[in-house]
């Protein structure tokens, strides 16, 4: 490397966008560019795609939680039917089955 600093931009927290050359020393050489550990195109990557998976991971849960609400006010409704004499035997099924595919679902989700 023919200088001995990350050659990446940085931005100073001061807000007014003043930008800079990252002061590290270059220790990763990626593209034929010297850059920090922090800064190589590989680590930036490598974080954004564990942050993302923890998103998805999230978001799948706020998901499964919906589904499971969603099933429970199906099931108390389809229970609530059937005692009043008013719904069938097959609602209370359906109910149930919707209930043990939601568990099935959070169960695999919480691994």
């Amino acid at each position: 490397m023919s200088d001995d600093r990350c050659t990446e931009t940085v931005f100073d927290s001061s807000g007014w966008g003043h930008s800079s050359r990252c002061s590290r020393a270059a220790k990763v050489t990626e593209d034929g560019k010297g850059y920090c550990k922090q800064h190589a195109p590989s680590s930036v990557k490598a974080r954004r795609e564990k942050q993302s998976a923890k998103w998805d991971h999230e978001n799948e849960g706020r998901r499964l939680g919906r589904v499971v609400n969603r099933c429970g006010r199906v099931a108390l409704s389809a229970l609530t039917a059937w005692r009043k004499g008013d719904g069938m035997q097959r609602d209370v099924d359906d109910a149930a089955d919707a209930l043990i595919a939601a568990e099935a679902a959070v169960e695999a989700h919480d691994g």
